[in-house]
Order: structure tokens, then C-alpha cells, then sequence
């Protein structure tokens, strides 16, 4: 197999075990893999592989981009949305509307549609030359990312990653092959699982009714509790400084341009980002009701983590949250109630302003941080998510889910997509006033169990992937990657086709 293997960062701890993944996947597997990697650095070599670097290609083919019209590449791949991935690049602009809290370099639109072209083109050339197949793109949360996700569809390769569970059991992965964060393969196994489920759920039924009850018993924060603690002032503080320190060489006075901004930082802003977020913190730490029982017949929306990946490539309508806060405040029935809580780790990142503004509509409640969210989703009538992880503990415990955007498990039973916003209040109110029968609910039941035991069919570990030595660590990845692509593969032979969503949109 043809493989390109992105190092996309300037994360010079990940080089050495990302280059000894794409050396083992060669060596270890057959697989014709070439690295490519975006860096200021220029010591990235390899006798096992061939290594391109980003910058070096650009300097090499800058007429070529200067000529280039950015319009033409749009048309040029009809399927791909390529401006999205100049959104994913949170270090461009500021689509998550978050002021100061966000540390961004506001990018003239001439340097970001420069970048867009030099990335957009050097990965057509890299892939066509190579013969790609597959591209290890990671997960979709910067432009380099994106854009393979984006052209895959249109060069005729696959784009993929490995996503792990990262709040219940971070050493699970699964593959993830769309830029929505969802698998082709986890959808496969669920209606798979749930068209056999005698033959194939009930063997592990009780197995996966003790993950049902184990995930209820201790929500996803709970069993992380190491990322609370980044939730405080001085910890915004301290670990600004320590990134600055480690941070320092990429420090640098006034514009830069499109490409050196990527890597390069502007010490002046950073330093004013990290001191907003800590008065931000402070001045919003008191906001918020830390009692559920005034509230009645409520619905749930939990606030999405931002800047993130998730929102920026996968759900850029709703990136304004408070537009979407007060949607749903207009959309909801009357005598149902809006709770609003923010992700525990957004860190000061918003102002008092955005809170205030929630706590004006007459229907919305903000929580206080440190209300329990799982508390919140057992007391709750129903779920709002854009597409965040309290929708899949609301399913655990039964509750329906609206789903604005596309998420990994919109095929469960119990989960309403919503489609068309301008429909949300006739929604709202059809999934709050909707009276299950108990064959309905018991229906709801098994396919959560088929999708429990289809999750955990899919989710692998690998011990050396957990080592701190980047070459066991790299190794380990790369048997990941070749476990994770076998399991496409059998995916693939099962549903006949070269393509899951081909056979999907057959019928088959």
C-alpha cells in the first residue's frame, strides 16, 4: 500500500516517533511510505523513506503558487470545501469568536489564501506523484490536516486517523476516516451487530451492559481529573509561561506572512492571550446557578469546547454558540427550560459578556462550573449537543439526542439529527412530547447494546503505543496503523465495494 505520513506541527517531541512509525509501517509491513512534514526545522532525514518538507517545496515552487488563482482551486476539486480548512488553521483566524481568550495571528485574507494554494498544492503534487492510497492525516484540527481530508475524495485516496477515547480510556483508539470524527467501519459493525444481534450481541450482552452502567456510574470528566486542573488562573498562567519557554525560539516581532505565521509567534500577543484568560477566569469563576431544582422540565445544551476541530471543520454553522444558545431558548416549547453549561476545560477563553448575555433570556439557566454535567444529563428531559460526548451519555441513560451536526454515533437509536435549524422548535417539541411505547423503548435498548459491543468491537490497544521512548512509542503506532487499516479492509471486502458510503448509497 502507498501511504503518505503527515507531520503536520511544530511538536518536535512527536518527530522522532511519527518518522520511526513511517519507517516501520515501511519496513515492518512492505508499505511504500513517504513522510511529509511542516516545520521550521530542516533535520528531519531518513535512509528508509522518502522525506518531504512543506516549506522546502513552497520555496522551491513559489511561482508556481504566486501564479495560482484560488478560485481555480475550488473549481478544480468540486468536492472539496478547501476555505474550511483555512478555518481549521485556529492560529489564522478567529472563528470561534473568542476575542483575546484565543491566541490567533488575525492573518491579512491575502496571506491566508496564499497559504491555502502553497498547501492545497503541494499535497495534489505529493499524492500524484507518489500514487497515494492512503493518507495518515490525523485528526482534521489544522489546515494541513484538513485538506487531505478534503481532497481525498477528488485524488482517488483515502484519508484516515486513529481517534482515541479520550475521557473514559484514552488507550482505546478506533479509526477515524472522515473529517466529522465518525468510522465507516463503526457504522458498518452497528448494523452489522444489529441485524445478528442473537448471534452476535447477546454472547457479550452482559459484558456490555457492565460498560453501559460503568460509563453512567462515572461520567467522562470524572474519569479524567487530570484535565480539571488546567481549569484554574494561576495553572492558565503557569502553563502560558512554560510554553513561552519551551516555545521561545518561535517567538517573533510583527507580521511574518502567510507561511513563517504558522509556526512563528508574536510575543506581545501571547503574552495578552494568556493574561485575558486568567482575568477571564477569574471574573466568571462565580457565574452560574449550582442548583438543578428550580428549574422543572429542562432540556441540556452542554457548550462545545472551543477552539476545536470538532466545531471549526466539522460543524463551522455553529461556531457562534450563543446564536445557537438562543435558538434553541426561542425554539423550546413553553414550560421547558434551557440549561446551559460550559466544557469544563474552555479555561477562561470566553468573557463574562458571552455568560451575561445567556443569563438574560428568560428561559435559560446558566450552571456553574463545577455543577456535575453527568448530574445535569440524568435530570434532564433531553440532550441539545452540536456534537459533543453528553450525547452519548445521555443515550447511555436513555435520553433522546438532538444532533445538530454529523457525529459518530447519529445511527443510534434515540438520536434525532437535525437537519434543517429552521425546523428546531417543531422538533423540539415532537422529541419532548413524544410518549415511547415500551416496545419502542426496549428497541432502544438493544440497539444501544449492538452499538456498545459494535464500539467495542473496533477499539484497539497497543502497549508499546503508551511507552515514553519516542522509538518504542513509534513503533507501536505503527503496528496501530496496520491493525487499523485491516480492520478497513475487512470492513471493505464485507460491504463488496471499494467504499462503505458506495455501498450505503446502493442499498446494500
Amino acid at each position: 500500500m502507498r501511504i503518505l505520513f503527515l507531520h503536520h506541527s511544530e511538536a518536535l517531541r512527536r518527530t522522532r516517533w511519527y518518522l520511526t512509525a513511517a519507517e516501520q509501517l515501511h519496513a515492518e509491513f512492505g508499505h511504500h511510505v513517504v513522510f511529509v512534514y511542516s516545520s521550521r526545522h530542516r533535520d528531519v532525514v531518513s535512509s528508509a523513506v522518502p522525506v518531504i518538507r512543506f516549506e522546502d517545496w513552497v520555496e522551491k515552487h513559489r511561482s508556481l503558487v504566486e501564479a495560482q488563482d484560488v478560485r481555480d482551486c475550488e473549481a478544480r476539486f468540486p468536492r472539496a470545501h478547501l476555505w474550511l480548512c483555512a478555518v481549521a488553521e485556529r492560529s489564522f483566524t478567529d472563528y470561534s469568536f473568542l476575542g483575546r481568550g484565543h491566541y490567533c495571528r488575525r492573518l491579512p485574507l491575502a496571506d491566508i489564501e496564499t497559504y491555502l494554494k502553497a498547501v492545497v498544492l503541494f499535497y495534489e503534487t505529493v499524492t500524484r506523484e507518489h500514487g497515494v492510497e492512503i493518507a495518515v492525516a490525523h485528526a482534521p484540527d489544522n489546515i494541513h490536516s484538513t485538506v487531505l481530508y478534503e481532497l481525498a475524495s477528488d485524488l482517488g485516496f483515502h484519508a484516515i486517523g486513529f481517534y482515541r477515547d479520550v475521557y473514559w480510556d484514552p488507550k482505546n483508539h478506533y479509526l477515524l476516516d472522515d473529517q466529522y470524527y465518525r468510522s465507516d467501519l463503526l457504522r458498518h459493525r452497528y448494523r452489522q451487530y444489529l441485524d445478528r444481534y442473537d448471534e452476535l450481541v447477546t454472547p457479550v450482552q452482559d459484558e456490555c451492559s457492565a460498560f453501559v452502567r460503568q460509563r453512567v456510574a462515572k461520567g467522562p470528566m470524572e474519569s479524567a481529573p487530570a484535565l480539571l486542573r488546567r481549569d484554574r488562573s494561576w495553572a492558565i498562567l503557569r502553563n502560558a509561561a512554560l510554553g513561552f519557554w519551551r516555545a521561545r525560539s518561535l517567538f517573533r516581532p510583527g507580521p511574518r506572512g502567510a507561511v513563517a505565521s504558522v509556526a512563528e509567534r508574536d510575543f506581545l500577543d501571547g503574552a495578552l492571550s494568556a493574561l485575558t484568560r486568567a482575568a477571564n477566569q477569574v471574573r466568571t469563576a462565580r457565574l452560574g446557578e449550582r442548583s438543578l431544582d428550580q428549574l422543572g422540565r429542562f432540556v441540556f445544551f452542554p457548550l462545545h469546547l472551543q477552539p476545536e476541530a470538532t466545531m471549526l471543520v466539522s460543524a463551522p454553522c455553529f461556531n457562534n454558540q450563543l446564536a445557537v444558545v438562543q435558538a434553541i431558548s426561542a425554539g423550546l416549547p413553553a414550560g421547558y427550560r434551557l440549561a446551559v453549561k460550559d466544557h469544563p476545560l474552555i479555561s477562561g477563553r470566553r468573557p463574562r459578556s458571552f455568560y451575561q448575555a445567556i443569563m438574560s433570556l428568560p428561559n435559560a439557566h446558566l450552571l456553574a462550573p463545577d455543577v456535575s454535567g453527568s448530574q445535569v444529563v440524568e435530570r434532564c428531559a433531553a440532550v441539545v449537543t452540536v456534537k459533543g460526548t453528553v450525547g452519548l451519555e445521555a443515550l447511555l441513560r436513555g435520553k433522546p439526542v438532538l444532533a445538530l451536526a454529523p457525529v459518530w454515533y447519529e445511527d443510534v437509536a434515540g438520536v434525532t439529527k437535525v437537519e434543517d435549524f429552521g425546523a428546531l422548535p417543531r422538533i423540539l417539541k415532537s422529541v419532548l412530547f413524544a410518549r415511547p411505547s415500551d416496545s419502542e423503548m426496549a428497541y432502544r435498548h438493544k440497539a444501544l447494546l449492538a452499538f456498545v459491543a459494535a464500539y467495542r468491537s473496533i477499539m484497539m490497544r497497543e502497549p508499546d503505543y503508551e511507552s515514553d521512548d519516542p522509538v518504542t512509542k513509534g513503533r507501536g503506532m505503527a503496528r496501530l496503523i496496520q491493525r487499523l487499516l485491516q480492520t478497513r479492509t475487512e470492513a471493505l471486502a464485507c460491504a463488496g465495494t471499494a467504499s462503505l458510503d458506495q455501498a450505503e448509497a446502493r442499498g446494500t
